[in-house]
């Protein structure tokens, strides 16, 4: 189940598609969440900034997912960078996120500090032109957080 739209352009704090509401506005809208596992990946569009409203909001999001799926297990997965650098707002948002997942008590995933795309890998997993994930990018971050998943799964 995706929650939201079904593209991209929005996160915590930040929306860059005015359609497109920001997490918090998001899940609210949702009255009843049934699933084994939320995964919530965010951040990206949050750099930014500011971040003066970043805890709040991720304390929203999460709160209302705990509230609307009867507390579901929560993952939370940080931005990842689509060009191989690691500009200084991502590196920030990254750890706020880390900081808030672990004081929440949930798993953190963190493709920066895993460095799932980075510049041996962005010309060939990047569509240079959309500056998102390409088939094969898509493929390979989904077998990434699968055994990121599978990992965070095991150590239970």
């Amino acid at each position: 189940m995706q929650l939201g739209p079904d593209s991209g352009g929005a996160g915590y704090v930040n929306t860059f598609e005015p359609s497109h509401p920001v997490f918090p506005v998001a899940v609210a809208s949702v009255h009843r969440i049934d699933a084994d596992l939320i995964v919530v990946v965010g951040g990206l569009n949050d750099a930014p900034g500011p971040l003066s409203q970043f805890w709040a909001a991720m304390t929203k999001t999460v709160k209302t997912l705990r509230a609307r799926s009867g507390d579901t297990p929560i993952v939370m997965v940080g931005p990842a960078t689509f060009d191989g650098a690691v500009p200084e707002g991502l590196t920030a948002v990254d750890q706020e996120e880390s900081a808030f997942a672990s004081k929440a008590g949930i798993p953190y995933i963190s493709p920066l500090e895993e460095h799932w795309f980075n510049t041996r890998n962005v010309k060939t997993l990047i569509d240079q032109a959309s500056q998102h994930p390409s088939t094969a990018g898509h493929a390979y971050y989904g077998g990434r957080l699968a055994s990121a998943l599978a990992r965070i799964t095991v150590q239970k």
